[in-house]
């Protein structure tokens, strides 16, 4: 027999407006999904009332998950198994992936509906269905549904009509939490990157001396000083500044913050143990929607290796390489600058050659490491006995026949 189906409307308003509040207020946790749908099943006396998400498996099919339910006394869960919450889609309920795609309701009795989704059903002991589509960011989430197990029911069309209007409510907060988790793991992934990454980023006020707001652990590797110090300690980026760089930084500061462009500057700091550290920093200026400068965002990294790189090569390009003498390209320079300062001031110039007698005779002895040896020695004690005068590796005669 059917059971009456009019409600009152002013009932059934009233669970939606629980429905709303518990999930704005509350949160999706288990606890008060299962209290939703006990507002929902209870407030149109209904005997079951669930949520299903869709999930796929490894192999791309589509089943159904049971998220929350509530039953009236006396009426068995869905599953027997309370760890079993799965169920495909495919056979039995293949149609209502293109139903609920559409946004379309089910609210039907099981005895019309088609023989596969009635024996499922009527193994629940469902006597009438009301389904309806959960859409998350205009995709299919899933659906939430009430069941009619004692009595066949017509649905009206307030009922569905509520539970049109919660399935709308958990659409939009699960919109909300997948856009919080996003924003959590994209927060995780800048996170982990800023402080698991090869540079130091950093935020500083926009003052006279770059006061550190915020500094990424690496700086205590690279400087020696916990990110806590440069925070508690306004001056320690001036005061750690290279003597010899200390005014050029300090200048560039200035501009970055009375311009807004971009700071760019390699220069020197002193480590907390007193060794020089070179570092490339690079720092933009972020301003509010009016405008103002707020703080500078920057990063700084290490380029020690790469400028001691720089100055052995530029070193080599002008010395031996073995000796550490000046080259003969060096010599040449320094001959004819020597020359010309000597025509201008009618002075005279003097050049010595060294020869090491019998080299030949130290290589195939001692072997070339052997005369390598000899040559340093003789650079080292050429360097002693004339001091503030150049010597060249060409002034060195090691030619097979000496």
């Amino acid at each position: 027999m059917d059971v009456p189906a009019a409600r009152d409307e002013a009932a059934l308003a009233d669970v939606a407006s629980s429905a709303e509040r518990l999930l704005r207020e509350r949160g999706a946790a288990a606890s008060w999904l299962q209290e939703v749908l006990t507002h929902l099943g209870t407030g149109v006396h209904a005997d079951r009332a669930y949520l299903f998400q869709n999930v796929r498996d490894p192999q791309g099919r589509l089943w159904m998950d049971l998220r929350a339910e509530w039953t009236s006394p006396g009426i068995r869960q869905i599953f027997d198994d309370p760890d079993n919450h799965l169920h495909p889609y495919a056979p039995a309920f293949t149609r209502h992936i293109d139903l609920y795609w559409r946004g379309d309701v089910l609210a039907e009795l099981v005895r019309n509906l088609p023989e596969e989704e009635r024996a499922v059903l009527e193994a629940e002991h469902v006597r009438s269905v009301l389904s309806v589509p959960v859409f998350v960011r205009d995709e299919w989430w899933g659906y939430v549904g009430l069941d009619e197990c004692r009595h066949e029911r017509i649905w009206t069309d307030e009922e569905v009509d509520l539970v049109r209007s919660i399935a709308g409510d958990l659409g939009a907060f699960f919109g909300r939490e997948l856009a919080e988790r996003t924003a959590a793991l994209e927060d995780d992934r800048y996170r982990s990157m800023v402080e698991h990454g090869p540079a130091v980023s950093y935020i500083d006020a926009t003052d006279e001396n770059a006061s550190s707001i915020y500094i990424s652990p690496q700086i205590e590797a690279l400087l020696g000083y916990a990110p806590q110090e440069w925070v508690d300690d306004p001056e320690l980026w001036p005061r750690l500044l290279h003597p010899d760089d200390r005014a050029r930084a300090l200048a560039e500061n200035e501009r970055h913050n009375e311009t807004g462009d971009l700071f760019r500057m390699e220069y020197r700091m002193i480590h907390r143990d007193g060794r020089v550290v070179w570092v490339h920093d690079e720092a933009t200026m972020v301003r509010d929607e009016r405008g103002v400068p707020r703080f500078s965002h920057g990063v700084m990294m290490d380029i020690s290796e790469r400028k001691r790189s720089e100055e052995n090569a530029a070193f080599l390009s002008y010395h031996d390489e073995l000796t550490g003498l000046p080259s003969r390209s060096m010599f040449d320079e320094l001959l004819e600058l020597s020359i010309s300062r000597a025509r201008r001031h009618d002075a005279a110039v003097a050049v010595i050659a060294v020869d090491v007698d019998d080299f030949r005779l130290i290589n195939d002895s001692l072997g070339h490491g052997g005369g390598d040896e000899i040559l340093k020695v003789v650079a080292d004690r050429l360097r002693e006995a004339s001091r503030g005068r150049t010597w060249s590796r060409a002034a060195v005669a090691t030619s097979s026949s000496s």
